[in-house]
């Protein structure tokens, strides 16, 4: 499977006056998809091939994979080999998604109860954090970020993205967005600017300009995980309507998802991969690869 490439060295040492050349150093990455039955590993050209034959949230950090599935959390290696598994602890009622942390820690997002729950790399629970006085029902989309040394989510049920600092654990309201109607989901970060979409646009900002500014518009909805790579993004809709072959008119809901490629500085989308069953988020990773 072809696989995108970014050089990230090239180096010659000199021998006794001779120039050796010495082995370049790539990395290489693809998208990891969560689909309904299994996680699909995609290249850029669009081909996939199976990552783990089992359904599960993903993340992807320090070179390895984070795949949170019932109450555990399988960790994979590159090549879908697993390592370890960390348990949610009891302390943990609820949640629906995860977020990995410096440390290897975890933080499970609960829109129940609006509370942020941390556990450490061996599945201990250290700390839970309410982001509202009480829990005002909203049942809203929560999806983190790490920038920094802070977890950025979206959102806390009234249009705002909050902030914990993963030193202190104090949360504060991190950008106000009321001015974005409608739920705001999966959110991402890359070169100083933040992502954060809704069914089917995609916005940006900056922590030092005020203005929100809208990238890019889905052919169709609903976006339910973004990732960012080599100056693009990466976003994945399910649930998407179909017409009816039958009757223009009559519409219907389908599983099918699909990835999208999206340029941020043009707006420019292009799909990446179609016939995905029902995906529900998106991750890159990467591993180091030697070439002569």
């Amino acid at each position: 499977m072809k696989r995108m490439s970014i050089l990230v060295l090239v180096m010659a040492v000199l021998f006794g006056g001779c120039a050796r050349p010495q082995a370049r150093i790539t990395e290489t990455w693809d998208l990891l998809v969560s689909e309904r039955a299994r996680i699909s590993r995609v290249a850029e050209s669009g081909e996939s091939e199976q990552f783990v034959s089992a359904p599960g949230l993903v993340r992807v950090l320090g070179g390895e994979v984070f795949v949170l599935r019932g109450r555990d959390v399988f960790v994979y290696d590159t090549t879908g080999k697993e390592h370890r598994r960390i348990s949610v602890p009891t302390e943990v009622r609820y949640f629906i998604n995860f977020v990995v942390l410096t440390g290897k820690r975890v933080a499970y997002l609960d829109n129940r109860n609006d509370v942020i729950y941390f556990v450490d790399a061996n599945g201990k629970h250290l700390k839970t954090v309410s982001f509202a006085e009480k829990a005002n029902g909203h049942l809203q989309n929560m999806d983190g970020v790490v920038v920094g040394n802070r977890l950025v989510v979206s959102e806390n049920g009234d249009n705002e993205l909050i902030s914990v600092d993963l030193s202190t654990y104090q949360v504060s309201i991190f950008r106000d967005l009321k001015q974005l109607r409608g739920w705001l989901g999966a959110i991402a970060w890359a070169d100083g600017r933040y992502y954060i979409c809704q069914s089917e646009r995609i916005y940006t900002f900056s922590e030092d300009l005020p203005e929100v500014k809208e990238v890019a518009t889905t052919p169709e909805g609903n976006i339910t995980g973004i990732a960012c790579a080599q100056g693009r993004l990466f976003a994945v809709v399910n649930g998407m309507s179909r017409i009816n072959e039958r009757s223009l008119s009559a519409k219907y809901r389908t599983t099918q998802g699909i990835l999208y490629e999206v340029n941020p500085e043009t707006g420019e989308v292009k799909q990446l991969k179609d016939g995905l069953n029902y995906p529900d988020g998106v991750a890159v990773v990467s591993s180091p690869e030697e070439r002569s």
